[in-house]
């Protein structure tokens, strides 16, 4: 039988024929792309401060890039901004809705109450006209 012989290079010797990068190189980072991160910050605006007004477009921001990365058009890596964006989106407009219907339905019981009899007869008791 014929034996073969292998030869290993030595990681010196290995190193010395890799390529170094150029200067100045920085390589890509695996990063969410700018749609997931707009709709990841227009959903935190949307529960902080400006309600369904960012709300919605987080919405429809998100879902449209967890499509793109459905599809293999875009970053995987935005994929959990992408979904906190498009979830803090509905958490946004959810709250924003109950507050303008709780605010819609006190005011709607204070002017009840303003006009009903009982209400006018306890104001009597209490020495206060309306």
């Amino acid at each position: 039988m014929n034996e073969r012989q292998i030869s290993l290079a030595t990681p010196a010797e290995h190193a010395s024929t890799a390529k170094s990068p150029p200067h100045g190189y920085i390589p890509p980072r695996d990063v969410a792309s700018n749609r997931a991160m707009t709709a990841l910050i227009l959903g935190i605006l949307s529960i902080m401060c400006t309600g369904f007004l960012t709300g919605i477009p987080a919405i429809i921001m998100g879902k449209m890039e967890l499509i793109k990365i459905k599809a293999g058009k875009s970053n995987p890596a935005g994929n959990g901004i992408a979904r906190a964006g498009f979830v803090l989106g509905i958490v946004g407009t959810v709250l924003t809705c109950l507050i303008v219907l709780t605010g819609i339905a006190l005011i709607a019981l204070a002017a009840f109450m303003g006009t009903s009899e009982p209400a006018r007869e306890v104001a009597r008791q209490i020495s206060l006209t309306l």
